[in-house]
């Protein structure tokens, strides 16, 4: 099993729910839920992994409260650059349960010099919450959200980035916004 040399996987639990109607951090999947699976998808390979967000509901995981209270994606990203002590960082969204290793290993191999984001791209669609980032950005986010820029795809367009096509890996990209699809997942 390759393991995430000097690589934090950073889990975002911190979105509203409101279309899935309760906190998709504790929905089930396999008998446990999408946190969980997250978490045990990258706990073996990651240098550490943790949960970001506004409520702990895990008490035996490793949680980061959001940095700001404000309500959009850029705010758990930069809670976990700033809470990082690596150079690179996966972000996943706790939406996203069957993202695991080779996703990931897919994106590893285009972190170079000159980019500060790496992203995959399946069917013409962007994945922001499934991505490689450097903590080098935390300033730049920072800057974004007071000047109240809260779009975390326009964040990426100002940011040196590589997208990376993972037609492979199509079936792990859903993105699970009511609860009716968790159905698709067993």
């Amino acid at each position: 099993m390759l393991k995430f040399n000097h690589i934090n996987v950073y889990i975002l639990t911190g979105g509203s729910s409101r279309r899935f109607g309760s906190d998709k951090a504790l929905a089930p999947i396999c008998n446990h839920t999408f946190t969980e699976e997250l978490y045990n998808n990258f706990s073996a390979i990651a240098n550490k992994v943790a949960i970001v967000g506004k409520k702990q509901h895990f008490h035996t995981l490793p949680f980061i409260y959001d940095a700001l209270d404000v309500q959009c994606p850029l705010v758990g990203l930069y809670t976990a650059l700033t809470n990082s002590d690596t150079n690179w960082n996966f972000i996943i969204s706790v939406d996203m349960p069957l993202i695991d290793m080779q996703v990931a290993q897919l994106l590893l191999p285009h972190k170079i010099e000159k980019v500060q984001i790496v992203l995959p791209r399946v069917n013409d669609k962007l994945y922001p919450l499934c991505a490689f980032y450097r903590s080098s950005l935390k300033e730049k986010i920072y800057n974004t959200i007071l000047q109240k820029s809260f779009k975390l795809m326009d964040f990426i367009k100002s940011a040196p980035h590589q997208i990376v096509d993972v037609l492979d890996t199509s079936n792990q990209f859903i993105n699970i916004n009511n609860p009716d699809q968790i159905n698709i997942l067993d």
